[in-house]
């Protein structure tokens, strides 16, 4: 995640309660190398917007980190805001092999008519989705950004 995502991402785990810890507080380049030291030969970089505005840009840094880390697919996101079909699109045109929507965080039904399109476009391509819909640690509707 670009740094300023992770450091709000940390900072929420380090509120909740029950705190969950969070084992590989490194450095990006050390991340990688513990992932790469476990035998990962693949991985995403798994991004969600909780807002509008703010699934292109976080396409835009996962097509950038994709680029430069070359176990790592380039993943992409999107929520449901005008403009979303556009900008899943680009990212499939741009390279994006899977997608990750994350319902809680993004406070936003899978069923809403924005996501139409997307969710076809999606089916058609073949590309996979990781819809993150857990429960844990608290999903108290807050803001940490």
């Amino acid at each position: 995640m670009p740094q300023r995502v992770l450091d709000k991402v940390w900072a929420y785990f380090d509120a909740v309660e029950p705190r969950w810890h969070i084992t590989y507080r490194e450095e990006e380049d050390e991340r990688l190398a513990v992932l790469r030291a476990f035998g990962v030969r693949a991985f995403t970089s798994m991004l969600y917007p909780h807002k509008p505005d703010m699934a292109r840009w976080l396409n835009g840094w996962s097509a950038e980190f994709a680029a430069r880390t070359p176990d790592c697919p380039h993943t992409a996101t999107f929520f449901p805001e005008p403009g979303v079909e556009g900008d899943v699109r680009t990212a499939l045109e741009d390279g994006a092999r899977v997608f990750k929507a994350r319902l809680q965080v993004g406070a936003y039904d899978p069923g809403d008519a924005l996501l139409d399109p997307v969710w076809g476009m999606l089916a058609e391509s073949g590309t996979p989705v990781v819809i993150h819909c857990g429960s844990g640690p608290s999903w108290v509707q807050r803001s940490v950004w």
